[in-house]
């Protein structure tokens, strides 16, 4: 019995927040904060046995796809280092690396000559400023992100063909310079990136999170996890 008029008064206070009632409207975006607050902080960096494509090995065909599809092999990740980043040549970018079956964990990722060094970091450029601008913000509050409603081609102009000429890794940022001017960084204070859509948090890292020990160099931009 209980039960059942909290339920009614739970839904009642929610169609008064739809409508507009002010005393519903802050009483739900207390209880939403509160739940919020109440998720468990979990590591933005994505670890584990990634698969690429082997290109050594024939394709098979998928019934369910109904499609050949590549046959994978374990990825052995080469660590990046800033020494080894100098130097090269960007020839292409993506921020939608890394797939989990069902979509794709958007890792951040440069073609590094014929390699590409992924930064796993989920949604990793929503955490990313190029020039000092982020190079995507889904909460809105940018005004002028690199990626607008998923155009990525002015973020891949400034950095195709641009050449590494420092590097610094550090364990919660990175700052990568380009002999076009450019600067990539990711910085090392959580108020300089934008905030979770939905629950406001700054984006930040777990106390044993170490970018150096988690950027890495694979020689195909398709991961699999």
């Amino acid at each position: 019995m209980l039960a059942r008029l909290r339920r009614t008064l739970l839904v009642s206070i929610v169609n008064a927040a739809k409508r507009g009632q002010p005393l519903a409207r802050s009483l739900v975006a207390r209880e939403t904060r509160k739940a919020y607050e109440a998720i468990p902080q979990t590591s933005p960096i994505v670890q584990g046995q990634f698969l690429i494509p082997d290109p050594s090995a024939p394709a098979i065909y998928d019934e369910d796809e109904d499609m050949e599809i590549a046959q994978r092999v374990a990825l052995r990740p080469e660590p990046v280092t800033a020494n080894a980043l100098e130097g090269l040549v960007v020839q292409d970018v993506s921020t939608t690396l890394g797939s989990y079956g069902m979509g794709s964990y958007f890792f951040f990722g440069m073609l590094l000559e014929d390699r590409w060094m992924v930064i796993p970091i989920t949604s990793a450029a929503q955490w990313i400023a190029l020039d000092g601008r982020i190079v995507e913000d889904l909460t809105g509050e940018t005004s002028d992100p690199w990626i607008k409603e998923g155009d990525d081609r002015a973020l891949i102009k400034r950095l195709r063909g641009a050449r590494i000429t420092l590097a610094e890794i550090g364990q919660k940022s990175f700052r990568f310079v380009f002999d076009n001017g450019g600067t990539l960084a990711l910085s090392e204070d959580p108020d300089d990136r934008p905030r979770y859509p939905g629950n406001g948090r700054a984006r930040a890292f777990m106390p044993r999170d170490n970018l150096q020990d988690a950027l890495f160099f694979s020689p195909s931009g398709e991961l699999y996890l």
